[in-house]
């Protein structure tokens, strides 16, 4: 029975904070990170590649991205709400079996992601299975335990669904003359055997039941055998622990099955015996040593010689049974792990070294608890934990490659904490400076001792030197302090005003002791550096420029900056120094002068805080802003450079070094990057994922390697060590799996899909119309999955890999019918690639349309109709060529007739030809004639203006003569009546009459001279004209000629012109009838409008004459008339112009008059017409004249 108290012992122990050692991090997958349930009892990597999780709220399977929880079975079937799993297995076909504390057992189907559940019989109540191993035949055999049907030996035919009982209370071939059994176990010869308490049994088959071996009918003498194991290397020999009742009478045995014999072996005190009969486990590894777990710890049995080598941890844990080792795991290197009563154990059997694994709460990396359930290690040789109540642990190689030394308050002299400065030495001594004192101790032992106390007036010690002759240099804030270690002699130097041998200042903060002895000092921000002689004590200063200092003929060879951080001597012995807002300087000591390389180059690197030779020669120097340079002394240049956007971790260089093959590690504060020289690749590793929760510590110079190769740098609270070879690219690959394809119709939703496994498909045949695919792939490498990258390609589409990043899907749409692979490849977090990858077909089905049936259909239709169209075509052409020889006598006589119609439609076709020819000369005619009408009309309006400028004068003639003649009738009158005063006045007035006709004939005469001049026929050529009197005598012919045919018409005339306008050079006559054009349709216009509003409308036309000039006079005149009458509608403005087109009546306009006006203007005169108008308001024309 003492196996079954077992775990509960291991949930009762004390939670135990371990001392600080050699540390593996432990990453926990918990409820936090999305497990059901926290009790983990098994776990396994199946032979895909996924995790699986047992706990007593389902199954877990594990990707390293998701949690899928399979709550298993159904509530028709179980009998449990919740699904309590014990036990996962995987046997020889590749499945999955799962036992269950009271639903049953579960077959996991890959192919549908699903399990088929096997009920336990109604017989068979709330039971705990431990399911132990699977059979030749596929069958599963367990150890069974219920309230009600006591303790079991079960198997479970998958082939059948049937469950068998095997113990003390069934009959027949299933009864077992015990009342303990034990877990079963498969001999090599595929027998399946357990112990119980009352020897070994093993089952002969179906039908026949167990064979009983070392048993007895005397309960005295009956000996129970707990574990039993086979080794492979030995089969047919059974290795047990046999004792009797409550573990009395412990032996060691060694059961030959062949020839039935029993070795045992007790407990002894010889060296070569065995450590104690208490045994929990056995186990053979890959160099066929046989280990024993006791409940003292490790025996390991010779087989040849029949004798023990002994192994137990050595530590001061106080817990009871600490060293009962429970079972093993070996790692792919030979490694076991132990599960113990107190904690995991980890044993070399080459060196014969134990590591005790235990809880710490301030450690989150510790193992979460010590009730350790199952474990396993995957193929990646990582191991994997289950706990009984806080979930599953996996070691992470990252931050296991991590050991952090810090301060312990249960020990004296370990690390002090609050560090200023530290400087490491190859064998891991160091020096640490805090603001309480010096300490001198050793990195790996963790122990140091105050070598010197801090005054008060000493202030704060931002950097020492430990130099030649045990001097330890100290910089504070107020001098330079000299302590020897061997005499406790301290000196101390200041700053003396005056004295340029003493201090430039006293904040000092960076010391360095060059090959020479010479100790170099960076003071303070505006003092630049000197150099203090050990031997003479006397010190240097030193030239500098200040920061953004121009470069001079004076400076030109000072140090760059007033500050310096960091000094360096490298092979050669040279001195280099990085400043703050300067650069990279080197010092000749021949010439005490420093040549700067700031100025003189445009890749530069500012703000120098670290400086590094590695092995091959080449001078690093790194940056606080930018990064990490390579500067090559020949060329005096910088020939590369890295940053962020070049791939490093961050910009701020804190540390630079070198590990055993020559690769960089350069730390900042996000992390580090490593430089593999080599190919100038680089690889970076940020602090979550190395030392998640710990700062490095903001210093100069930080990292420093050891004469292991083992590197060190400081933390905030700490120092951590690491073995560069620990951070190698990992050799294990992803195992790639493309999941599932998802399909669907391009235009249906997202939510309506058709998705398939892919598992167990190699090809896959979708549909024609549900060419959108989607393929889920996955790589499993747990390291650091989340930086797991893939590449695919599909085969038929691609033309060439295309890099997915971390994205694990890909959608194609609308693919084209036709076979495609697509293919997927992934690299893990080191970036090493499995380029087998996986892959799948997938076949596009042709549409139904498309296929080869269809296009047999298509060709048989086809066929058929042309045979049915060549019968058709032969009847009828036999009929037809009947019919064709009647025709051809018809047409014959026919064709005659037709040359006689022809010969007479050839004469009507002359005719009629004739006859166009006519037309068009008619045409001609009548386009002339209405040129010469819209002429004619513009000559009546000029005919009507004439005559009403003429009326008035001679209405002043005839007025005046008839008055003439009245009173020279009156006169004669007079004179015969003798009155000649009487006459001679009426004389008088006759004479002013006559003078009046003479003056209004004369006007007459002029009106017609003048009218004469615009009017009589010319050349056609042009003449200078005053453009302000042809327009002036128009406009008032125009509006005269309005007025006598309507006499109700009346408008505002007015003239705005232009007095200073040049002659023009046009034609006369054509202008006129422009512009007698443009004034009829403007007194149209308003006349118009006049109608349809009535009185209160007032018409206006305005005339204006302006001069365009250009430089130094004019160009061009313009004439514009506008009107305030109905407008022009938008709609017709483009078409004004065109021949015939009028808005008048029908009969009151030709159409022709703007027409006109626009190939007098614009093609006879060069110039051009624009209209401006709104309808219902105005309208302006305006036409523009050149000068010459």
């Amino acid at each position: 029975m003492k196996k079954i108290t077992l775990l509960i012992l291991c949930c009762c122990l004390s939670l135990y904070a371990g001392a600080q050692s050699a540390r593996l991090y432990f990453d926990r997958l918990d409820i936090k990170k999305g497990l059901p349930e926290s009790n983990v009892g098994s776990i396994i990597e199946d032979s895909q590649g996924y995790m699986w999780f047992s706990t007593q709220n389902g199954l877990v399977r594990y990707d390293g991205y998701h949690y899928k929880v399979y709550k298993l079975g159904s509530p028709k079937l179980n009998k449990q709400v919740s699904t309590l799993v014990f036990d996962i297995l995987e046997d020889h076909n590749k499945t999955l079996w799962v036992t269950t504390l009271a639903n049953g057992i579960f077959r996991y189907n890959r192919t549908t992601d699903s399990f088929t559940q096997y009920s336990y019989p109604a017989s068979i109540t709330y039971g705990q299975l431990i399911m132990g191993v699977i059979d030749k035949a596929g069958n599963l055999w367990g150890r069974f335990e219920s309230e009600i049907n006591g303790q079991n030996i079960m198997k479970f035919e998958p082939s059948t669904g049937q469950y068998q009982l095997f113990g003390n209370r069934q009959k027949g071939i299933h009864h077992i003359g015990a009342t303990v059994y034990y877990n079963p176990v498969k001999t090599a010869d595929g027998n399946i055997w357990f112990g119980s308490n009352n020897g070994i049994y093993r089952y002969n088959g179906a039908g026949k039941g167990f064979s009983a071996y070392l048993t007895s009918n005397d309960t005295a003498k009956m000996r129970a055998a707990n574990p039993i194991y086979e080794a492979k290397s030995e089969p047919g020999v059974l290795y047990m622990n046999t004792f009797h009742g409550r573990d009395e009478a412990l032996k060691f045995a060694r059961y030959n099955i062949r020839t039935g014999t029993l070795k045992e072996y007790g407990q002894a005190n010889a060296k070569d015996s065995l450590l104690s009969a208490g045994i929990y486990s056995f186990y053979e590894d890959k160099s066929k040593r046989l280990w024993i777990g006791t409940n003292k710890g490790l025996s390991k049995f010779d087989r040849q010689t029949r004798t023990f080598s002994n192994y137990a941890p050595v530590d001061t844990i106080s817990a009871v049974n600490k060293n009962l080792f429970i079972s093993f795991r070996e790692t792919q290197d030979g490694k076991l792990w132990i599960s113990s009563s107190a904690g995991l154990v980890y044993f070399d059997p080459l060196t014969s070294a134990f590591k005790r694994y235990l809880t710490d709460p301030d450690d989150p990396g510790a193992i979460p608890s010590l009730g350790i359930g199952g474990k396993t290690v995957d193929h990646t040789n990582t191991l994997w934990v289950g706990f009984g109540n806080a979930g599953v642990a996996r070691v992470n190689k990252l931050k296991s490659a991590f050991t952090i030394f810090k301060g312990s308050p249960a020990k004296t002299g370990t690390y002090p904490g609050k560090l200023v400065a530290i400087k490491t030495w190859p064998n891991g001594d160091a020096w640490l400076t805090t603001r309480q004192g010096i300490y001198k101790g050793n990195i790996i032992t963790n122990q140091y001792q105050k070598v010197y106390n801090v005054s008060p007036n000493e202030g704060y010690f931002p950097g020492f030197c430990y130099g030649q002759n045990n001097t330890l240099y100290v910089a504070t804030e107020s001098g330079l302090l000299v302590y020897n270690t061997i005499t406790g002699k301290k000196e101390k130097y200041s700053s003396i005003p005056g004295d340029t041998t003493s201090l430039s200042s006293n904040f000092i903060h960076t010391l360095f002791q060059d090959h020479t002895g010479i100790l170099w000092i960076a003071v303070d921000v505006n003092a630049g550096i000197c150099s203090f002689n050990p031997v003479t004590k006397k010190f240097t200063r030193y030239p500098h420029r200040d920061s953004y200092e121009k470069i001079t003929s004076k400076n030109k060879y000072a140090l760059d900056d007033n500050r310096a951080i960091t000094f360096y001597e490298d092979h050669e012995n040279n001195l280099w120094i990085g400043t703050n807002f300067g650069g990279l300087n080197r010092f000749d000591r021949k010439t005490g002068r420093f040549i700067s390389y700031f100025n003189n180059d445009t890749r530069n690197a500012v703000c120098v805080d670290n400086i590094f030779e590695d092995k091959t020669g080449r001078l690093w120097v790194g940056t606080y802003l930018d990064g990490i340079f390579e500067f090559d002394r020949k060329k005096e240049a910088y020939v590369r450079h890295f940053n962020e956007d070049s791939g490093l971790i961050f910009n701020s260089v804190m540390g630079i070094n070198e590990d055993n093959e020559g690769r960089l590690w350069v730390i900042t504060e996000r992390g580090f990057t490593r430089i593999d020289t080599r190919t100038m690749k680089l690889k970076n590793f940020f602090m979550d994922d190395i030392l998640p929760g710990k700062d490095i510590f903001r210093g100069i110079d930080n990292v420093n390697k050891l004469t292991d190769g083992r590197m060190a740098f400081p933390l905030n609270n700490g120092i951590a060590v690491f073995n560069p070879e620990d951070l190698n690219d990992s050799p294990y690959l992803p195992i790639v799996h493309i999941e599932d394809v998802i399909y669907s119709n391009p235009s249906a939703s997202e939510k309506a899909f058709n998705k398939t496994l892919a598992y167990g498909h190699k090809t896959l045949e979708i549909p024609y119309d549900q060419n959108r695919v989607q393929i889920d792939y996955i790589g499993l490498q747990y390291d650091n999955p989340e930086q797991n990258v893939y590449a695919y390609k599909l085969e038929g589409y691609d033309k060439n890999w295309v890099n997915a990043g971390t994205d694990r899907w890909v959608t194609y749409n609308n693919l084209s019918a036709g076979t495609y692979v697509f293919r997927v490849k992934a690299a893990n977090s080191s970036g090493k690639w499995n380029n087998t990858g996986d892959s799948i077909t997938i076949i596009i089905a042709t549409a139904w349309y498309l296929r080869w049936w269809a296009w047999l259909i298509y060709v048989i239709l086809f066929a058929s109709a042309v045979y049915a169209f060549i019968a058709y075509r032969s009847r009828h052409l036999k009929r037809e060529n009947q019919l064709l020889e009647e025709k051809v006598q018809q047409r014959t006589n026919d064709l005659s007739l037709a040359n006689k119609e022809l010969s007479e439609q050839q004469e009507e076709i002359t005719t009629q030809r004739d006859r166009l020819a006519e037309a068009v000369d008619n045409l001609k005619t009548t386009q002339q004639q209405l040129i010469q009408a819209e002429k004619l009309a513009s000559l009546g309006e000029l005919t009507a203006g004439i005559a009403h400028e003429i009326q008035n004068p001679l209405n002043f003639v005839n007025n005046f003569s008839e008055v003439s003649i009245e009173l020279i009738d009156e006169m004669e009158t007079e004179l015969t009546n003798g009155d000649t005063e009487e006459a001679k006045a009426i004389a008088a007035d006759i004479k002013l009459n006559l003078e009046k006709i003479h003056h209004h004939g004369q006007r007459a005469d002029g009106i017609v001279k003048n009218m004469l001049q615009h009017s009589r026929a010319g050349s056609g050529s042009k003449e200078p004209v005053n453009i302000n009197n042809l327009t002036g005598e128009y406009f008032k012919l125009a509006y005269n000629g309005l007025r006598a045919k309507d006499k109700t018409f009346n408008t505002t005339l007015t003239t705005n012109f232009d007095e200073n306008l040049p002659l023009i050079n046009i034609v006369q006559q054509d202008i006129g009838r422009v512009l007698l054009n443009l004034f009829n349709n403007a007194f149209y216009a308003v006349h118009q409008k006049q109608k349809t509003i009535g009185e209160a409308y007032k018409p206006e036309v305005i005339v204006t004459t302006v001069a365009l000039p250009t430089i130094g006079k004019a160009s061009s005149v313009i004439v514009s008339v506008r009107d305030n009458g109905m407008g022009i509608p938008d709609s017709i403005k483009e078409k004004i112009m065109q021949p015939f087109f009028t808005t008048k009546p029908t009969g009151q306009g030709t159409g022709l008059g703007l027409s006109l006006s626009y190939d007098i203007v614009v093609k006879g005169h060069g110039g051009k017409i624009e209209i401006d108008s709104k309808e219902g308001e105005y309208t302006v024309f305006t036409v523009t004249l050149p000068v010459g």
